[in-house]
């Protein structure tokens, strides 16, 4: 029952020249999803976790969803 509730987590990466660095950290939760940036000065209640990459790619095109 546990493994069928947890949430689904996943990372916002950025790859520009080559080197990827993670952006965000999210988290989704039933019928919401939950991303806090990587340095911790932000964080968003978001509807579905593309949402989150929209965020990331309106300004550099480059971003993208891992799922850990």
């Amino acid at each position: 029952m546990v493994e069928q509730r947890a949430p689904r987590l996943f990372a916002v990466v950025e790859d520009e020249g080559g080197e990827a660095r993670v952006e965000a950290w999210g988290m989704v939760l039933g019928e919401h999803t939950e991303v806090v940036s990587a340095a911790g000065d932000y964080r968003m209640s978001l509807d579905e976790p593309d949402s989150a990459l929209w965020v990331f790619t309106a300004a550099n095109d480059t971003a993208r969803l891992v799922w850990v």
